[in-house]
């Protein structure tokens, strides 16, 4: 009996770390699986963050491409109605050379409009009659008129007209020298060789008058050369001027 009671000891003894081991694989196994559950589940969070950020990034790349598009199509439409507009209305043009001074300076960039009608003593930009070039400058003489300088002094159909754009200090600098800020002469001595200003014709002067290339060299100008009429320095900025008030 000594032995059985024994043996069964034994037995039982040998049994109970069996099950401890058994108890703590499956412990381990448990952790394993909640461990790789949790691995799993962070990955797929964090797969699912960065499909979201490159998501929202997409999403702001196409933004940005569809405002970059709409900005470059109303851009490019403001510029084609501009262009048309241009055509019809209105034009830019920079001065050449010196032949304005003290009115334009060269460089300056002028508004023309070509809607409006030709009047003394606007600014006019035109295509040259003989050197097939553009330029600016004021209108003198009308239709049916006879002009004439003389001493100085400016005469139309007989009757004397003030100047008021003609700086006087280049006028009595000009006769202390014991010259004439503008040469005598009427318009029998021009190219066209006419008693009066012909129809649809107009006799223009450059307000910088010794230096200026006008009328006195290529004659009169048509009215369909006159491409329209300087209403404004626009640049630089500084002097930035409306004219023909």
């Amino acid at each position: 009996m000594a032995n059985k009671t024994h043996q069964s000891k034994k037995i039982r003894n040998t049994q109970k770390p069996f099950k401890r081991k058994d108890e703590k694989k499956s412990r381990k196994k448990n952790k394993v699986t909640h461990g790789t559950k949790s691995n799993n589940l962070k990955k797929k969070q964090t797969k699912k963050k960065k499909g979201n950020i490159g998501y929202s990034k997409n999403k702001k790349q196409r933004k940005l491409k569809r405002m970059g598009i709409e900005i470059g199509c109303s851009v490019l439409i403001a510029g084609v109605f501009i262009w048309i507009l241009s055509i019809f209305f209105f034009t830019f043009a920079k001065v050449e050379g010196y032949s304005m001074l003290s009115s334009l300076w060269e460089d300056d960039l002028v508004y023309i409009n070509k809607r409006t009608n030709i009047g003394r003593f606007k600014l006019v930009y035109f295509e040259t009659p003989d050197q097939q070039e553009k330029a600016i400058r004021r209108v003198i003489g009308l239709p049916g008129e006879f002009v004439e300088y003389k001493d100085d002094e400016l005469y139309i159909n007989n009757e004397k007209i003030e100047e008021k754009f003609i700086d006087k200090q280049d006028v009595t600098k000009a006769k202390s020298m014991g010259l004439l800020f503008t040469e005598n002469f009427d318009i029998t001595k021009l190219k066209n060789n006419q008693q009066i200003i012909p129809k649809d014709f107009y006799l223009v002067l450059g307000d910088n008058r010794p230096y200026s290339t006008d009328s006195r060299y290529y004659g009169f100008i048509h009215k369909n050369d006159i491409i329209g009429v300087v209403e404004m320095r626009i640049l630089p900025l500084h002097l930035m001027e409306k004219f023909n008030r």
